[in-house]
């Protein structure tokens, strides 16, 4: 394979919008599991109340509970939503080339650019039976480090810096690239004489 120039991995458009719908699918469900809960509890402590008297009071802070988790989950479905909407699926991945990598973060609202040497390298993490590029940055790197661009980014910086997925860091669903693994691999290698790999 010549990757002289640059490498491009693609995105497989169609399995984003179903991982896309699958997500919004999911949250759907579970708050209207909180907020159904929420209403048998509130049942319950109706019926509690009308047994036990005022004891019964404290089975409204479990329906509290329940509520606010349904009401959460459903405004956060609904930013997601309105931010995939705002946004098209990107045509790109990533782009490996002999300055460095671009990666289109998931959510981000620019492309993040990493030297080399600003990136340990890649590794697979599994996680509910998916598998995950992650780019581990080198130590010390952050959003000032000279060279790397869009690290600031708050989606970024969620990533970076809180376990989604079970894990931190830049990653991107294996799935949707249009390259094989070992083709990353490949290039990553040629364009940093062997050092960046993917493990």
């Amino acid at each position: 394979m010549d990757v002289a120039g640059e490498f491009v991995v693609g995105v497989n458009r169609a399995v984003v919008e179903r991982a896309r719908a699958k997500t919004l699918g999911w949250s759907m469900f579970s708050a209207v599991t909180d907020l159904v809960a929420a209403a048998i509890m509130a049942l319950l402590g109706g019926v509690i109340v009308w047994l036990a008297g005022l004891v019964g009071l404290l089975e409204f802070l479990v329906v509290l509970l329940f509520a606010y988790s349904g009401v959460r989950k459903l405004r956060g479905m609904a930013r997601l939503r309105r931010t995939w909407q705002s946004a098209e699926v990107v045509a790109e991945a990533m782009r490996l080339s002999q300055a460095g990598v671009r990666i289109n973060a998931d959510n981000g609202s620019a492309p993040v650019f990493l030297p080399w040497d600003a990136v340990l390298g890649f590794r697979i993490h599994r996680w509910l039976g998916k598998q995950l590029l992650v780019v581990d940055l080198a130590p010390q790197v952050d959003a000032d480090t000279p060279g790397v661009e869009g690290l600031g980014q708050p989606a970024v910086r969620n990533m970076l810096h809180r376990r989604i997925h079970g894990t931190t860091g830049l990653r991107a669903s294996v799935d949707i690239f249009d390259q094989p693994l070992q083709a990353i691999d490949h290039a990553a290698a040629s364009f940093t004489a062997g050092r960046v790999r993917v493990r």
